[in-house]
């Protein structure tokens, strides 16, 4: 049996969420009021436009089918779109507070709850809730729902209740995929301050939003900063294969490398949540693995009790199998077919010049469509806009003229 620290897993989650949902509810009137950038009740009415038919659907039908999002309870609730997502936000961040304090609000239904609302706001959020960081809490979210039991009737955790393994090997793929994307699209991008290890000559003054330590690491000498960008397309690249290592030594190797980069980042730049996830399922990794080397090195000694205790399961396992073959179908099907399928078809795409193209071949946009939330994953593979384009002030060209900086 794999150990898996779920408790402060799902307590370091649901602090995530928490941060997650407290930092868009005091942006939600500025991005998405009535005058605000992007206007969600004008952007709800272009998806209703978008639909055909869509005059007789009901509520319920757009959040279940058609779009899903609990912002369409504005409607029946006589609320503004972006007065409801405040509510949304508000009813997320409650809910992960007292998923920290309470193991009862650490059951699946609460985090899928918590999954739901927050994809209720990405899918409103339009620009400003399309990186990857969202996706990456959304795809998290959507396992972690797996690792809990349903209900939880008393007060202290349910020490009783096996974690999954396949949810376990699903959290550390996804985490594998994640980093591996992340190395991938440095190198796909073709960017001359990556290919050139020039990238950190600039971007610790440049980031959106560099902390204190921005400024000494600024400072150091570029051979240092060149050193760094190595390692870290070392880290991203080919060295996150040793998070699917058959040993557990180097799996810990490959967790501790990862949480060395992401404190790194933390400590230079505030990117929100981003890495404090990231530290989360790394530093779970670590543990599991941890007590797999300690397994490793233990005295091999089974008794007979434990070897019989193991073929009587094994001997269940597939009684049930051949007395409930949809049971079996339905298993298979959803756990192999959709996520190894899923991800080796993701992974395959590294390779592709044009991911989206090669999307559209094998018919994947229709199983992505079906969940969106993996969507935004799809970005990664994308090269890095033009920075020149990215922010243009009024006014600024009477300054200096055409910014081409």
């Amino acid at each position: 049996m794999l150990h898996f620290p779920r408790e402060p897993f799902l307590i370091c989650l649901c602090g995530v969420y928490a941060a997650a949902f407290a930092s868009i509810r005091t942006q939600i009137r500025g991005l998405y009021g009535e005058d605000g950038i992007e206007p969600v009740d004008v952007f709800l009415r272009s998806v209703k436009r978008s639909y055909a038919g869509s005059r007789d659907a009901s509520t319920l039908e757009w959040i279940v089918n058609r779009f899903p999002t609990l912002v369409w309870l504005h409607e029946p609730l006589q609320w503004t779109p972006s007065f409801c997502m405040e509510v949304i936000c508000l009813v997320g961040a409650t809910v992960s507070v007292l998923g920290v304090v309470r193991p009862a609000w650490r059951t699946a239904g609460p985090l899928a709850l918590l999954w739901f609302c927050y994809l209720s706001i990405v899918q409103c959020g339009q620009t400003f809730m399309q990186f990857q960081w969202d996706s990456f809490l959304l795809e998290v979210g959507v396992l972690a729902v797996l690792l809990p039991p349903w209900w939880q009737p008393h007060r202290k955790t349910d020490d009783t209740f096996e974690t999954p393994a396949a949810a376990i090997w699903t959290l550390r793929f996804l985490f594998f995929k994640f980093m591996l994307m992340s190395g991938a699209v440095k190198i796909q991008s073709r960017c001359p301050t990556w290919l050139g290890l020039t990238a950190l000559d600039f971007h610790f003054a440049s980031q959106p939003l560099p902390l204190p330590l921005a400024w000494y690491a600024l400072q150091a000498p570029p051979i240092i900063n060149r050193l760094a960008v190595a390692v870290t397309l070392l880290i991203e690249g080919p060295w996150t294969f040793f998070l699917l290592a058959p040993h557990a030594a180097l799996r810990r190797v490959g967790a501790i490398q990862q949480i060395a980069l992401q404190i790194f980042i933390l400590l230079t730049g505030n990117y929100n949540f981003f890495n404090l996830l990231t530290l989360v399922l790394a530093g779970a990794l670590l543990d599991i693995d941890s007590y797999a080397a300690k397994d490793t090195f233990r005295d091999a000694k089974t008794t007979t009790a434990t070897q019989k205790s193991g073929i009587a399961r094994v001997e269940s396992a597939w009684n049930t199998f051949q007395t409930h073959p949809a049971v079996t179908k339905a298993v298979l099907s959803s756990s192999r077919g959709f996520c190894v399928y899923t991800w080796l078809e993701v992974f395959t795409m590294t390779a592709q010049d044009d991911p989206f193209k090669a999307l559209e071949q094998r018919g994947f946009l229709e199983l992505l469509q079906a969940t969106r939330y993996v969507q935004a994953a799809g970005k990664l593979f994308a090269p890095f806009p033009d920075p020149t384009a990215a922010l243009v002030v009024p006014g600024s060209d009477l300054l200096c003229g055409p910014c081409t900086c």
